[in-house]
This record gives structure tokens, C-alpha cells and sequence, in this order.
């Protein structure tokens, strides 16, 4: 049984929607203490920053918020290194496992975006509502450290922020290069001058705790308990190629549904268990450049400044999700068969 719902949550979402911040914006969308008021985008899952704006607005579209804001960050800029080597495998090639256009993605949704970019609608948002908003940032960094460059005292506005990147426990490291988490990796500066910003509360969802989660599980959930539902057809529909890919590419025993971790913890924080530690980021190394290098002991001599998600409980984690997605569409039309 679903534990009761906490007092609800006003959530701004910072993401590169692809396959796993699909199903992670479906679940903040479906949960019942949490209110989207804001999707920005960011790339990272792909290089178009329109198509990953597209893909954000079929997504809040399907789960019945078609008029959520949403906004765009930079696109960057050619030959950048924040959308080389990404492997059009893992997302396919339109971002949402090559199903966008069944789900009804069309040309239109490209343009038409709130007219302020993601960090001045991140700096809005707080300067609205200091110390009630909470950023779920599941892409790279980028937005978030462009919007504390406009606004210094960002920390000190938002309620609470929670990331999903790094690598710092268990035995994963990297996934984009061999030391490097791929949200960190694709823009290493803005994760570090995150990290260390002072924000009064970051909690860190790496692969240490993602990889203990299972997108097929999640996905066949869906449909086996709500076999009428249209957004539970996508999610499995949008979960194939992700899924072929860790498995057959990777040779991975399953897919981690990564992104879902940081909104689930929201959701349902007493599935986790935390850990505090100081994490900073890899900025010179040739090797290590991106990777995320946690101080468990104080030895640095420097202030604590996020919790590590440890352990999920995984049962009542497919539970929860199943729930959330079981309330969707909210208002919208049926999706596709």
C-alpha cells in the first residue's frame, strides 16, 4: 500500500528529455505531492535543443498538462563538448526510443516555448517564491550554473535541489567515459560550481543508486496492472530502445531507469537511505575530467554540501511509480493504442 502523500511540493523539472527523463517527468506528472510548474530544458540527451523542447511538451501533453511552462536553455554551440559522443542508440534517434511520432510529436511542437530562457525562469521562479521551489535536475548542469551566474543568492532562494549525476559509490564510475557520470561529463564546470554553491540542500542521486533500479520492471508493471492505459502503453513503448541498448549493446544485466530516482525521492523519500558527503567534480584531469570525487571523511577539511541517495527499496519503488502513472492523463485525451 502506498504510504500517505507529503504536503505537496512546488517542482521546477531541469532535464534533456530522453528515454529515462521521459518516465521521470510521467512520474512527477502523476505523483500527488508534487506540483510541475515549469519544465527547462537542456541539452544532453541530443544537440537540437528544439527537439528536446518537443519532446518535453508530447510528454506534458500525454499526462494531461499541456500548458505547463516550458523553457529553453542554450543550444550549444558547434563541436561543443557538451553533445559530443552521444550515442544515438541509447535514446534513439528522436530522444523518446524512436516513438515520438507514434505518440504525436509533431513539426509544431518545435517553437512556441516560453519566451524566458531556463535560467531566467529558474531565477523568476525563486525570486516568486523564495525558499518553495525545488529544482529536479536531471540533465546537465548547464542551466542551473547559468542561472546562478544571474543570480548569486540562488542558494539561498530555493527550497531544496536535487541531482541526478556522478558517480560515487557501489561499483559504477562512469558511463560516459570510464570515470565520468554523463551529466557531469558533458559539462564538468557547471556541475562543479553547483556542488559547491552552498545551496542549503542537495541530495545526489549517482549511478551508486540509480543502477539499482530496473526500467523493464518498471515498464512491464505498467502495463501488466493498467492494461487501458495509454501512458502506460508509452512508457513501454518509449522504454525499448533504452532497454536494447544497456542489455545488448552494453551487455548489462538490465536498464536503470536513472532520472526516476531523483523525482522518486521526492515522491517517496523514505524508500532511500542517505549518506552526507562533500562531492566535487574533476575539472584538469586528462583521464578523469568529469568525474565526481566524494569526501566521506572530512578530509578536505571543507563543509559537507549534498546527501548520496545509499539504497532503494525497490518493490514499493515499482509500487509508487505504478501509482503515478495509473492517475495519467490528468485531463488529456487518450494516447494511441
Amino acid at each position: 500500500m502506498a504510504a500517505p502523500a507529503s504536503p505537496t511540493r512546488r517542482v521546477i523539472i531541469d532535464t534533456d528529455p530522453g528515454v529515462d527523463d521521459a518516465l521521470a517527468i510521467l512520474l512527477a506528472f502523476g505523483a500527488e505531492n508534487i506540483a510541475v510548474e515549469g519544465l527547462t530544458i537542456v541539452c544532453g540527451n541530443g544537440a537540437d535543443i528544439y527537439a528536446l523542447g518537443a519532446n518535453a511538451r508530447l510528454l506534458a501533453r500525454a499526462a494531461g498538462f499541456p500548458d505547463v511552462p516550458i523553457c529553453l536553455g542554450d543550444a550549444p554551440e558547434e563541436g561543443a563538448e557538451a553533445v559530443q559522443d552521444i550515442p544515438v542508440h541509447v535514446h534513439g534517434a528522436d530522444g523518446l526510443g524512436d516513438m515520438a511520432t507514434k505518440y504525436g510529436r509533431s513539426e509544431a511542437d518545435r517553437s512556441g516555448f516560453d519566451a524566458r530562457s531556463a535560467a531566467q525562469f529558474l531565477c523568476d521562479a525563486c525570486d516568486a517564491a523564495p525558499g518553495e521551489i525545488t529544482v529536479v535536475a536531471i540533465g546537465p548542469l548547464s542551466n542551473v550554473a547559468a542561472a546562478l551566474v544571474a543570480r548569486p543568492d540562488l542558494p539561498t532562494l530555493l527550497q531544496e535541489l536535487l541531482v541526478m549525476g556522478g558517480a560515487v559509490h557501489g561499483e559504477h564510475r562512469g558511463n560516459r567515459t570510464p570515470a565520468a557520470e554523463a551529466n557531469f561529463a558533458a559539462d564538468p564546470e557547471a556541475a562543479q560550481a553547483v556542488l559547491t554553491a552552498g545551496f542549503r540542500s542537495v541530495i545526489l542521486a549517482d549511478l551508486g543508486a540509480t543502477h539499482q533500479t530496473d526500467m523493464d520492471v518498471l515498464r512491464r508493471a505498467c502495463v501488466e496492472e493498467l492494461p487501458e492505459s495509454g501512458v502506460a502503453r508509452l512508457v513501454y513503448d518509449v522504454a525499448q530502445v533504452f532497454i536494447d541498448c544497456y542489455v545488448r549493446t552494453f551487455k548489462q544485466t538490465h536498464a536503470p531507469a536513472h532520472d526516476v530516482v531523483a523525482v522518486m525521492y521526492l515522491v517517496r523519500p523514505s524508500l532511500f537511505t542517505r549518506r552526507p558527503a562533500r562531492v566535487e567534480v574533476e575539472l584538469q584531469g586528462s583521464l578523469t575530467r568529469g568525474a565526481s570525487v566524494a569526501d566521506w571523511k572530512g578530509r578536505w577539511g571543507r563543509p559537507l554540501n549534498c546527501e548520496v541517495l545509499m539504497t532503494v527499496e525497490t518493490e514499493p519503488f515499482v509500487s509508487e511509480f505504478v501509482a503515478a502513472i495509473r492517475r495519467l492523463p490528468r485531463t488529456a485525451p487518450a494516447l494511441p493504442p
